[in-house]
């Protein structure tokens, strides 16, 4: 008898194993591929109900409801980013507007702190000085430098995956109508 639960045991040990494997490649490895397809389905099964409620009200069939429900879903969070985008651009602006309203002000603030270095390093020996001012330079420039990194870096990659973002948002816009079109027919399936 014993026998038999090492025999079950394994079996059921190497079972788990190989849908926890299974799982691991679906989402390590095609979940970036089938993701606009489970968005498109999550949102389809998401309008089912008031598709049918707007079915049974106009009397149009459900399967066009449902589709134009689904693109109405998108639509609407389309307009719902813009929204946030636009108020956050416009945030931004402001901010920057603040910011060049104040640069002459912080501009006095870090010319009055360099010339309070600057006195306090004329009483240091000269050695000390060339190494302070050199230093000082290089940490400007290198602090720039990082910060043309970073934005061009940052631009160069929301540019390189623009292209990818927008036709995964198509094909979710499109799978969504269709799914939610023959929502029942794909159920029973």
């Amino acid at each position: 008898m014993e026998q038999e639960a090492k025999k079950s045991f394994l079996i059921n040990l190497l079972y788990y194993l190989t849908v926890a494997a299974l799982i691991y490649i679906l989402c390590r490895f095609l979940l970036k591929y089938l993701m606009p397809f489970v968005i498109g389905a999550l949102i389809a099964w998401a309008v089912q109900r008031p598709a049918a409620f707007l079915s049974r009200k106009t009397k149009i069939k459900r399967s066009v409801c449902a589709g134009v429900t689904a693109a109405a879903v998108f639509i609407g969070a389309a307009a719902l980013i813009a929204f946030l985008g636009y108020r956050l651009i416009s945030a931004a602006g402001g901010l920057l507007n603040d910011l060049s309203a104040r640069a002459s002000e912080l501009s006095g603030y870090i010319n009055s702190l360099r010339d309070a270095l600057d006195s306090f390093i004329e009483k240091l020996p000269k050695e000390f000085t060339s190494a302070a001012d050199s230093f000082f330079d290089k940490s400007v420039n290198k602090l720039f430098t990082s910060i043309t990194d970073f934005v061009s870096g940052a631009a160069g990659q929301t540019a390189k995956r623009a292209p990818g973002f927008a036709l995964s948002v198509v094909v979710s816009v499109v799978a969504s109508c269709y799914i939610a079109a023959d929502f029942p027919g794909l159920a029973r399936f």
